[in-house]
């Protein structure tokens, strides 16, 4: 809640408990989300039914035409709004510990929002603001090409209900390391390495990817 202002927290607690209550059938995208509600609001369960969400058929059939959008270089992806509960601080200072183990870059997709300047002074003040590319509110066509020659998709948020770019990055065939929460092994499963959310735990995922791929 805290990453929310108190105006977005009244409206959306509003909102979601009027539909608990007056709603014949919630439509959870997760069964993580079915429990929060039945928690949070006291939700009969059996009025909720469980709908995952899909990837866009784009991430199945890449065009194998489009060319490395890096010259070759390896690299991990995150794709995710530069909002301080996308976490994306944790994978720059993860990097920050391993970058002179491996040759990849880190980028970054992503919507603008209020952590871009903070997460590229933390690159900088780390040393490391090469190693990092910062694809700001990127085209569809520019986000498959990224996906497509990714060397892993790191996934950090702190909370999701979902977690979409982790089934783009299955049905593009990416390597998945993400931050372990319910939800994420909900959706990966045993499609993905899990990391706790500590910089040195991350660091470790991101070596496995690079080993994976090697």
């Amino acid at each position: 809640p805290g990453f929310y202002p108190a105006t977005d927290r009244l409206i959306y607690h509003t909102k979601t408990h009027f539909a608990c209550r007056h709603a014949d059938t919630v439509v959870a995208t997760s069964h993580t989300t079915a429990r929060d509600l039945v928690a949070h609001y006291k939700l009969d369960p059996a009025r909720i039914v469980v709908v995952y969400q899909g990837a866009d058929p784009a991430f199945y059939d890449l065009n194998t035409e489009n060319a490395h959008p890096y010259y070759g270089q390896p690299y991990f992806l995150f794709t995710g709004t530069f909002a301080g509960r996308k976490n994306h601080a944790l994978l720059i200072e993860a990097l920050g510990r391993i970058h002179k183990q491996i040759p990849h870059l880190l980028v970054l997709a992503g919507t603008k929002g209020e952590q871009l300047d903070i997460c590229r002074r933390l690159a900088e003040s780390l040393g490391i603001a090469h190693r990092l590319r910062w694809e700001v509110n990127a085209p569809r066509e520019r986000l498959l090409n990224l996906y497509q020659y990714a060397g892993g998709f790191l996934f950090p948020p702190l909370y999701e209900g979902f977690g979409i770019p982790l089934i783009e990055a299955m049905a593009a065939g990416v390597p998945i390391a993400a931050h372990d929460i319910p939800v994420f092994r909900e959706i990966a499963g045993d499609a993905a390495v899990y990391f706790r959310n500590e910089r040195d735990d991350a660091a470790s995922a991101m070596l496995a990817l690079a080993d994976s791929a090697s």
